[in-house]
């Protein structure tokens, strides 16, 4: 293991639009050379040395940020440019802060030679989860139970490279959704996207993948839509959110109130000409859960988007 100190220059920073930011549990970052806007509230905060926020020139255009409920714990996965990845590409390693971002710890134990991290997921100090991509975009998982020191790869032997995974959310310690597409390395799949959900309720034990999602007949030769993120306030109560990331895609928000048993799709006007939402955020309240969603698609050029309800 290799501990990184954190008194290095190096920045994390934020996009102005503080809104969009606050919506989505990935952190929508640009290059470390950026700015912050006067008055967004946001501050830049310094990483250690070799970790940087990544463009997608200089590692990865994403860096996935999860909080434990309730703490001033946060893990953020950034570019790593002293590690070396999956098929040589830059790495990508972990900074951890426990005093609520004023100082950051890095480490370079995730298993970057075998995936291409996506989201994480942090549910308490100790227990964090982060799910991605392997060498041939099958889906992964990986777990610590240690604050993010070291993490193990838990990826069901089943799953084979039949999915795609985008994003994970867990509730609870033992609690997990994993959220992304019906994927096929070798072939197109016959009805273009298609989405994937897959629970695990022992701690990653075992993984039961939703036989319910909504379905309708595809409107475009690419499919129907995927997922890209989910958001759970309860064991109950869940939000995922998605599209086709195409010129006729349409945004696609699915929700469940009794665990995955069951899921319901939106049809509230407000997502029609959104191709895509690629981001949510859900916290629990009085009368039903309230949820934040952030859309933009780059082959559109739209966005970001900001979609909100008060009860779900």
């Amino acid at each position: 293991m290799s501990l990184r100190h954190h008194h290095a220059s190096r920045r994390l920073t934020l996009l102005a639009c503080c809104a969009a930011l606050a919506l989505t549990t990935a952190l929508a970052i640009e290059p470390a050379h950026a700015s912050l806007s006067p008055g967004t509230g946001w501050t830049a905060a310094t990483l250690p040395a070799d970790f940087i926020v990544g463009n997608g020139m200089n590692g990865q255009a994403y860096s996935p940020v999860s909080c434990a409920p309730g703490t001033q714990f946060c893990v953020a996965v950034v570019t790593d440019s002293a590690a070396i990845g999956m098929n040589f590409h830059i790495g990508q390693g972990e900074v951890v802060t426990a005093d609520g971002g004023q100082t950051w710890t890095g480490f370079d134990n995730l298993p970057i030679q075998a995936m291409i991290i996506n989201d994480v997921s942090c549910p308490s100090q100790t227990v964090c989860w982060a799910a991605g991509s392997g060498d041939s975009g099958q889906a992964k998982v990986t777990e610590s139970t240690d604050g993010a020191k070291t993490w193990t790869d838990v990826t069901p032997p089943q799953w084979g490279d039949n999915y795609i995974a985008n994003a994970i959310d867990c509730v609870t310690a033992s609690t997990c959704w994993v959220v992304g597409l019906v994927w096929n390395p070798f072939q197109p799949e016959p009805n273009g996207e298609t989405p994937w959900a897959a629970e695990t309720t022992d701690g990653g034990t075992t993984w039961t993948t939703a036989a319910s999602l909504p379905s309708f007949p595809a409107y475009s030769p690419n499919g129907t839509y995927r997922l890209n993120d989910i958001s759970c306030s309860s064991v109950l109560d869940c939000v995922a959110v998605g599209g086709l990331n195409e010129s006729d895609g349409l945004a696609q928000v699915i929700t469940t109130t009794d665990g995955g048993a069951t899921w319901s799709r939106s049809s509230d006007p407000v997502l029609n000409g959104m191709p895509e939402l690629f981001g949510v955020s859900c916290v629990a309240c009085i009368g039903g859960t309230a949820f934040l969603a952030r859309a933009a698609t780059p082959r559109c050029g739209r966005g970001p988007v900001v979609c909100d309800t008060p009860a779900g």
